[in-house]
């Protein structure tokens, strides 16, 4: 007679080695999925490629907003109008993804999250667009394919902003590295020396870290609207744990490297035009 203990031990091996299998599975598909689609979508995005960009969604496609469906013959062609006239004119963008939800099964998936576009007009004015997505996916003829699309820039009546966006998940699954996130909310209506503080003081400091290789990149982003908490938004990313933890002992040195000192505009110190409303520090899931 077989011990009751035994048995049991078995039923757990067995369920977690089938969990396991199941879940290496998934992250297999997703990792076909990031390649045929969203990696892709982000190359022909940025490249105004309208016929790789179109080739990505299904001729049976539908594209959802919060204004209308759109079949797919009306949405390619749409995308092909704004491509060819924007890259024609100068204009400027690129897209990033996060994610809230990878479901796959088969040769179907939906997955859900969160979408930033960083764009430039030809005059130079820049600005920043967060939105949320629903993506459904079917293979065809072995290659995924997006066979529906909804997206909207609320959430129950509330503008989707940086803070949906960086609290997803990552698209590179086996990332490990390490973004430091500061909300910052101009004071007393000083945008034009809290820019330029920001320019000459924070920028360059980075620009400089990057010829060091001691940051991987990093971002200042303006919210054009400012009806956000936030008017300006400081990223900076780490390459791993090792180059955080040494962000204090490096930026010191270049901040003592500096031989101008701070830069100010019209003389007015920091605390009379900046306030830090939140930090966030973001960690990719490896």
């Amino acid at each position: 007679m077989k011990s009751p203990n035994l048995s049991l031990a078995l039923i757990f091996l067995f369920l977690n080695t089938t969990i396991s299998l199941l879940s290496a599975q998934t992250d297999s598909i997703q990792q076909v999925i990031n390649q045929q689609i969203w990696q892709a979508f982000q190359e022909s995005y940025q490249a105004y490629d309208y016929q790789k960009f179109n080739d990505l969604h299904s001729d049976q496609m539908i594209r959802i907003n919060s204004k209308e469906i759109r079949t797919a013959a009306v949405y390619k062609q749409k995308n092909k109008d704004w491509f060819v006239r924007a890259k024609a004119e100068g204009y400027q963008q690129r897209i990033e993804f996060r994610f809230e939800k990878r479901i796959a099964t088969g040769d179907r998936a939906y997955e859900t999250g969160y979408y930033k576009i960083d764009a430039q007009k030809p005059d130079g004015t820049s600005s920043t667009h967060f939105a949320r997505f629903h993506v459904a996916l079917q293979k065809e003829a072995g290659i995924w394919k997006i066979i529906e699309d909804w997206d909207s820039n609320k959430i129950n009546g509330q503008k989707v902003n940086a803070n949906h966006f960086y609290q997803s998940e990552n698209i590179d699954d086996s990332a490990t590295g390490i973004s430091t996130i500061e909300f910052v909310k101009i004071q007393n209506n000083h945008q034009e020396e809290c820019i330029f503080y920001f320019e000459n003081n924070w920028k360059v400091l980075r620009e400089l870290a990057i010829e060091k290789g001691y940051i991987q990149s990093f971002r200042l982003l303006i919210n054009e609207t400012m009806e956000e908490e936030y008017d300006i938004l400081l990223i900076t990313e780490y390459r791993d744990q090792e180059q955080f933890d040494q962000r204090e002992e490096h930026f010191r040195e270049l901040i003592e490297a500096q031989k101008e000192g701070l830069q100010l505009l019209n003389d007015l110190q920091a605390e009379a035009f900046r306030k830090s409303v939140r930090k966030m520090t973001v960690k990719s899931q490896g």
